[in-house]
């Protein structure tokens, strides 16, 4: 029992310092006396909404002054400035100033429950009106209704950005799509980089490339790997990115190991090439 005490204090923090909280009178003068700068000072920022609160607003993901909130809807939406960061002995928060007079802190490096109005407008101007192609099921509404539509591979355009709370770590945007016959729904809009979920949301390519080999094409609608696949072709047909890749170079080329985790795979490419499958 004596081992888990690390590893329950490890988790503690990280859900005390992911969370927005207000900050108390009695430690605002302290903390406002105490403030350093940071890159965010002056920007505009916003609350989001939490798309798993219930009609009353509850969350399991917020808290307000150390205790878990019955009401987030007590902040979304809200609005303020960064007026600066402040450091303790566990982590730094950024310090936001709400426009109704009340400061918030909140997590620096992740800043999660927020976003800053001119990224929003920078994110449409660089997505509406683009099509993609999707992996995964599309929800009918931003509220997770429980509702779908379209299928795997279906190409959408992007006609909106509608600012929500998604995962840590996760921009927290929705992509509203549109299919060519007027069907409309919401898929989460992940990072250029895959983000820390390995999951691919949509594709920004044909993922069924009209010039792939008739044999390849079949592998990738059934999630197959085959041998003599490219790693396009295998991430594609394996619906995600690799949760760890290491590479090395043989007599024969370069061999590079990509390992999956959901299902478990290990598949071994040889010079750009799938030579070895294991199924763990």
């Amino acid at each position: 029992m004596k081992k888990l005490y690390p590893l329950l204090s490890v988790l503690f923090l990280i859900y005390w310092g992911c969370n927005p909280s207000y900050i108390s009178d009695s430690s605002k003068n302290e903390i406002l006396s105490k403030l350093e700068k940071s890159k965010y000072d002056g920007k505009e920022i916003v609350f989001v909404d939490v798309p798993n609160s219930d009609e009353k607003g509850f969350t399991f993901l917020s808290h307000l002054n150390g205790k878990r909130i019955n009401d987030y809807h007590s902040i979304k939406n809200k609005r303020g400035k960064v007026i600066g960061v402040h450091s303790d002995k566990y982590s730094s928060f950024l310090v936001i100033q709400l426009d109704d007079g009340q400061y918030v802190k909140s997590m620096y490096q992740k800043l999660d429950y927020t976003y800053f109005p001119e990224h929003l407008d920078s994110v449409k101007n660089e997505m509406i009106g683009k099509e993609i192609w999707l992996n995964e099921k599309v929800q009918n509404t931003l509220k997770f209704s429980g509702g779908y539509s379209f299928k795997k591979f279906d190409k959408v355009k992007i006609v909106d950005i509608e600012p929500m709370y998604t995962f840590i770590f996760i921009e927290p945007y929705m992509l509203k799509v549109q299919s060519s016959d007027g069907q409309t729904g919401y898929v989460y809009k992940f990072m250029k980089s895959g983000g820390p979920l390995p999951r691919i949301q949509y594709f920004t390519f044909d993922p069924l490339y009209s010039q792939w080999e008739s044999d390849i094409l079949n592998s990738i609608k059934f999630g197959k790997v085959r041998i003599g696949m490219t790693r396009e072709q295998v991430m594609v047909s394996m619906g995600q990115n690799p949760s760890d890749v290491s590479t090395n170079e043989s007599k024969l080329g370069i061999v590079e190991w990509w390992s999956f985790k959901n299902p478990s795979k290990t598949i071994m490419f040889m010079n750009g090439k799938v030579d070895v499958i294991q199924n763990n």
